[in-house]
């Protein structure tokens, strides 16, 4: 619903939605995260504690929903920079990439 209100495609009578006019002002932000693939703790244990991997967030252009590139940003835990991998692959656009570490306090 979000999308069409943006969108101006949807009948706002029809869902009694009176006024859309915070939509023009609506900040958009998407916020992704990957946890441990392989995790044996139980299932209580995983959702209360999250293994996080890395973070990522990026703004989104209103009304099209597109990802405005300049803005993302990626967080990554320095234990698990390379996630077990020979080395960082190479990215084709702007991103703010940071790893960091469990003694690092401005984050």
């Amino acid at each position: 619903m979000l999308y069409r209100i943006l969108n101006n495609s949807i009948d706002t009578e029809k869902y009694s939605i009176d006024d859309v006019s915070w939509s023009k002002n609506l900040r958009v932000r998407s916020f992704v995260f990957n946890t441990k693939g392989i995790d044996d703790r139980n299932s209580a244990d995983k959702i209360r504690n999250p293994i996080v991997l890395d973070i990522g967030f990026c703004d989104a252009s209103n009304p099209s929903l597109l990802p405005n590139i300049p803005t993302a940003t990626h967080l990554v835990d320095a234990g698990n920079a390379l996630l077990g991998g020979k080395g960082r692959k190479t990215v084709v656009f702007p991103l703010l990439y940071i790893i960091i570490s469990a003694s690092d306090t401005r984050y």
